[in-house]
């Protein structure tokens, strides 16, 4: 992903650990599934 975006890999780290924290859950796949239940990515 850091690649992609042509950011630092800490980078990339640090906004996955902010949005993990914002949305109250302990891991990536938690804040996916929690993100994509509150609408963040748009009606799916």
């Amino acid at each position: 992903m850091a690649i992609i975006l042509r950011l630092k890999e800490r980078t990339i780290h640090f906004h996955i650990a902010s949005a993990i924290q914002k949305l109250g859950v302990c891991n990536k796949t938690a804040a996916a599934v929690q993100a994509a239940l509150s609408g963040v990515f748009g009606p799916l």
